[in-house]
């Protein structure tokens, strides 16, 4: 989504454009898949969960922009599952009458949260970790039954090294617009999912005249002379004035070896999460809350049930359930089987909400290694530039995330920030004349 929408940016301003996507099609983590039903046409959904917040503006303006309407808006649920029950958290009041809570610690998070919505500046949050912050001001009962069972929702194992930052953006941005009734209330999706925005993407791209190219594997970028040589797998090398890399940091080092010492090992120094992410398309419905956050021992961190905003019919009449687990690119699971990791997932899935395999309809396993940066305290300072050391080289992609989580909003947000530090005006010739840009993002 960043490289699609850099490309597009890019066009506006008049660069000549090529858009280089490994996959078969655009999007990334934004992408599609079919999911298959056993004697029926397959259901096309998101690989992984998304959702468009009501205070999600730059997707909004890009929907809009690229001709998409069919955006629907809803209130969605939250639980938690403790103690083998699956208990309602959608509201404060629900939250803190958690049973599972005694009354100092409930008043404690009521403390935190107030406490973390007063401050617009994140910076002071940077110096400490989530876990430590947050023993400080809810104590240690509500921070080890509540607090860090969220966390690992999104942070996996890393979620006791996050900096206090995490938790502050993460309340400003999801709790408190939910308590306060705000647009942030609001969840919406698109009829047809991302499927339908990034073809809308695609088409919007092409009649621009950006020179998309899916399937597309880039293996190098290289500086030869006054430009910068793209080599391809499939393909000869093609010379452009100045490239755009949107990949993982670990990739970008990879692909980049002309960068100095010091920028390779800052892209390799980022530490990422990564997520397995199995889809599961049921025969009914299961826990009426978008998200359930788990915090009994469980192989997965929370449970995402779609169609609690989604209508069915979209889905061919099935309920689609996603059961994220945030984990280290080093996790084995990701060496694991489909099979395996579908038996492991899927029977304790089964076992906590009582259902048995003919509920189920078919199962399809996601994975990414390089999903965002673990934004550990003092991460701001360490974050790779925009702007190399190679005239015309720029790297902006989710490893320049220091606040929040990685979503297509903050994708968009961080070419905003980036924008300025990349040079898209004309390039100009020897002689003076002025020559078009071409880029590839």
């Amino acid at each position: 989504m960043l490289g699609a929408a850099a490309a597009r940016r890019l066009r506006a301003e008049g660069a000549d454009v090529a858009l280089m996507e490994s996959a078969p099609s655009l999007g990334g983590l934004a992408s599609a898949w079919q999911l298959p039903v056993p004697g029926g046409d397959p259901v096309v959904w998101d690989r992984f969960y998304h959702v468009v917040l009501g205070t999600d503006k730059r997707v909004q303006t890009l929907l809009d922009e690229i001709g998409v309407d069919g955006l629907e808006w809803g209130r969605s649920a939250a639980a938690c599952y403790a103690g083998g029950k699956a208990l309602p958290a959608s509201s404060a009041a629900e939250l803190i009458g958690l049973p599972f809570l005694g009354l100092t610690a409930k008043l404690r998070i009521a403390l935190t949260v107030g406490w973390a919505a007063l401050w617009s500046d994140g910076g002071r949050f940077d110096r400490i970790t989530s876990a430590a912050w947050l023993r400080r001001w809810s104590g240690k009962e509500a921070t080890e039954k509540l607090w860090l069972p969220l966390l690992r929702a999104k942070l996996g194992r890393s979620a006791e090294r996050a900096s206090a930052t995490f938790i502050w953006s993460t309340i400003r941005r999801l709790v408190m617009a939910r308590f306060q009734g705000r647009d942030g209330d609001r969840f919406g999706h698109v009829r047809g999912g991302y499927a339908a925005v990034l073809g809308a993407v695609n088409a919007d791209l092409v009649a621009r005249g950006v020179d998309v190219r899916t399937g597309c594997r880039v293996a190098a970028v290289r500086r030869v002379g006054e430009s910068l040589v793209v080599e391809s797998v499939d393909g000869a090398p093609e010379t452009f004035d100045r490239v755009l890399v949107t990949t993982a940091a670990p990739v970008t080092a990879k692909l980049c070896p002309d960068l100095s010492d010091a920028e390779r090992a800052r892209l390799d120094g980022v530490e990422y999460l990564g997520v397995i992410c199995p889809s599961v398309l049921l025969r009914r419905p299961v826990t009426g809350a978008y998200i359930t956050y788990i915090t009994d021992p469980a192989p997965f961190t929370a449970v995402i049930e779609m169609t609690a905003l989604v209508d069915p019919a979209e889905l061919g009449g099935y309920t689609l359930v996603y059961l994220p687990r945030y984990t280290e690119p080093d996790d084995p699971a990701f060496s694991t089987s489909n099979e395996d990791l579908e038996r492991e997932f899927v029977s304790e899935f089964l076992q906590m909400y009582g259902l048995d395999q003919d509920d189920v309809v078919s199962v399809s396993v996601a994975r990414a290694k390089f999903v965002m940066p673990v934004p550990t305290p003092g991460y701001p300072g360490r974050v790779p530039a925009v702007r190399t050391s190679v005239p015309g080289l720029y790297t902006l992609g989710s490893a320049q995330i220091t606040v929040g989580t990685l979503n297509v909003e903050q994708t968009l947000q961080l070419l905003d920030e980036g924008w300025d530090q990349l040079d898209h005006g004309p390039v100009r010739s020897s002689n003076g004349d002025q020559k078009i840009d071409q880029e590839v993002a």
